[in-house]
């Protein structure tokens, strides 16, 4: 029997091992607080991804909200559209309504049992 993998699984195996690696990244920090400096900013983590036609100015407009809510961002992927960020929870749906993101999803660790 052939396998398959429509660009949908491929996508999601790609955000789910990029999930891992941050998670993995957050538990050594040992907190939900993000340090940038010396100042620590309280913040829920997520991962924000985006629409193969998002457009530039869509992303960039995306990272500048999270920045003017006191947020910021962690790591931007490579292999995805998308970036790991730290913001308060109310500004959640202020990025789901940007016409270009696909999803703006809780960070966290990711097991298989």
């Amino acid at each position: 029997m052939e396998q398959t993998t429509t660009p949908a699984l491929s996508k999601l195996a790609i955000l789910s091992l990029c999930a891992l690696a941050t998670a993995t990244l957050h538990q050594k920090q040992n907190n939900r607080y993000y340090s940038s400096g010396n100042t620590a900013m309280a913040g829920s983590d997520f991962i924000v991804t985006f629409k193969d036609s998002a457009t530039q100015q869509e992303y960039d407009d995306s990272k500048k909200k999270i920045q003017d809510a006191g947020g910021s961002i962690k790591t931007e992927y490579t292999l995805i559209k998308g970036y790991a960020a730290s913001f308060p929870d109310e500004h959640v749906s202020t990025l789901e309504a940007i016409a270009g993101v696909e999803s703006v999803e809780p960070d966290g660790v990711v097991t298989t049992q």
